[in-house]
């Protein structure tokens, strides 16, 4: 073949620059060629050896084998295993020619990640199966940013939001070293089938640094590693403190773990944990119940109108919802919201019967989830200002929303407003009818403030409709 050794030389350099921006020039530049003169060599040699006729036929052939289109491995959608590329020979064109395959892996190459999940026990029971809890020994792993470590991917605890021993990113993975990988090694050996991945409060505010491709490998000796799994985590959201659950075909029991991961779309790479399930763990462990304001459908919130108060000022949220014919919900169990200023000031204070005793947060946005017994349908909303909100009028709520989560662990708009709903007068009381729509049995009330960086109110009520005799 003519062009054989200028298209070698450029494969060659591709494999050792795989992590990297490849461009037409750059690998043009590796040869004698013109870009132009390249291009098209390349792609008719490439096309040849192969037996491809057309775009449309390699494409087709393509997707079959990677499971992404040419269009989204290129965009690093899909990692491209060295042995993936093969090299161009002299031999007869109409003899057998070797297949363009992926790397071949001990259980199905793609796992699909489901989620987001807000509670560990949501993720596990889409797997059904359990995670293994046994503290791990951590061996080996890529080096981390000051505050964080490799070996937080494996801790049997979790961080929990709002707790001031664990506040701020106790356990996050934060590091520059991209591919990135992590080991660990447990005292019994142990039958791999499933693996839950954990967000950071990072994910959502700086996005693309979650792994976008992955590998689970396990050992017995530290030398030699099985791959058990991987994916391109096409599924993972940027989205804060939730979990995404893939199922993996079981494999042979293994003692030491490795997980391998990369980011295709930053050089920086973020995550909480790393979670094995196994059919041979015990059933006993401890769940963990996170929520974040983190993954909203923003446009369609664009297109919700602003909820205007009734024009009135009340005395007391009681006299807003007589007035209004609401009945307020008062069985609502706070379960997450991000951490108070101040120890007495914690996001459960937004839910409780005394204004006095407000929500002060320098988080932007602030959140704060409820739960009830039973799935309702909000019918009203009754605000009260913080004491404060008169003296210091910049740290009221700017933007407010109403939110709900669906069935399919995604927050849905129900309500949402500004600063001209709730005033400027301390402990003065608004309210709105909102139309009753979907029923939920988790709220989430999220604000924020645009002038000041830290935010104050009072109390939020939600209420039914007061249904009519």
């Amino acid at each position: 073949m003519q062009y054989k050794d200028q298209i070698n030389e450029a494969l060659r350099w591709m494999e050792d620059h795989i992590r990297e921006d490849i461009t037409l020039e750059r690998a043009a530049a590796q040869t004698d060629l013109s870009v132009a003169e390249f291009e098209q060599i390349f792609a008719s040699s490439i096309a040849r050896r192969f037996g491809y006729s057309s775009e449309v036929t390699f494409c087709k052939a393509f997707t079959a084998v990677q499971g992404v289109t040419p269009r989204r491995a290129r965009h690093g959608d899909c990692p491209l295993f060295v042995s993936n590329i093969p090299y161009l020979t002299d031999s007869d064109p109409s003899e057998p020619q070797p297949e363009f395959a992926p790397r071949t892996f001990a259980a199905p190459y793609r796992a699909v990640f489901r989620g987001p999940f807000p509670r560990l026990s949501d993720a596990v029971r889409s797997l059904g199966s359990n995670p293994i809890t046994e503290p791990g020994r951590f061996v080996d792993g890529s080096p981390c940013f000051d505050g964080s470590s490799a070996a937080y991917a494996w801790d049997e605890r979790i961080e929990e939001p709002g707790t001031t021993s664990h506040y701020p990113h106790v356990f996050r993975v934060e590091t520059s070293t991209n591919p990135f990988f992590t080991e660990v090694a447990y005292s019994t050996p142990r039958r791999i089938d499933g693996i839950i991945l954990m967000t950071c409060q990072a994910n959502f505010e700086e996005k693309g640094q979650l792994p976008k491709n992955w590998v689970l490998s396990g050992s017995n000796d530290l030398k030699e590693w099985v791959d058990i799994a991987a994916g391109d985590g096409a599924e993972l959201i940027d989205c804060d403190y939730m979990f995404f659950a893939a199922g993996i075909k079981t494999s042979d029991p293994y003692r030491c773990f490795r997980f391998r991961c990369y980011s295709a779309t930053n050089l920086f790479l973020e995550f909480n944990r790393v979670i094995l399930t196994s059919p041979e763990a015990p059933a006993q462990y401890e769940d963990v119940f996170h929520f974040s304001g983190a993954y909203i459908n923003e446009e369609k919130l664009r297109s919700v109108p602003l909820l205007k108060n009734s024009g009135r000022e009340y005395a007391s949220p009681e006299e807003a919802a007589l007035a209004l014919g609401l009945d307020p919900v008062t069985r609502l169990r706070f379960v997450w919201g991000n951490p108070g200023l101040i120890r007495e000031t914690g996001p459960e204070n937004l839910w409780i019967a005394d204004p006095a005793l407000p929500y002060i947060c320098q988080r932007n946005p602030a959140a704060s989830v409820v739960e009830a017994d039973e799935p309702f349908a909000v019918g009203g909303i009754i605000l009260t200002n913080a004491p404060e909100q008169e003296a210091e009028p910049q740290r009221c709520p700017g933007e407010w929303q109403l939110l709900g989560l669906g069935a399919d662990f995604r927050w849905e708009i129900v309500a949402h407003g500004d600063a001209r709903f709730l005033g400027m007068k301390g402990l003065a009381v608004h309210a709105a009818r909102i139309s009753a729509g979907k029923k939920y049995r988790v709220y989430q009330f999220r604000f924020r403030s645009h002038q000041g960086i830290v935010s104050h109110l009072g109390r939020v009520v939600l209420c039914r409709e007061v249904k009519k005799a």
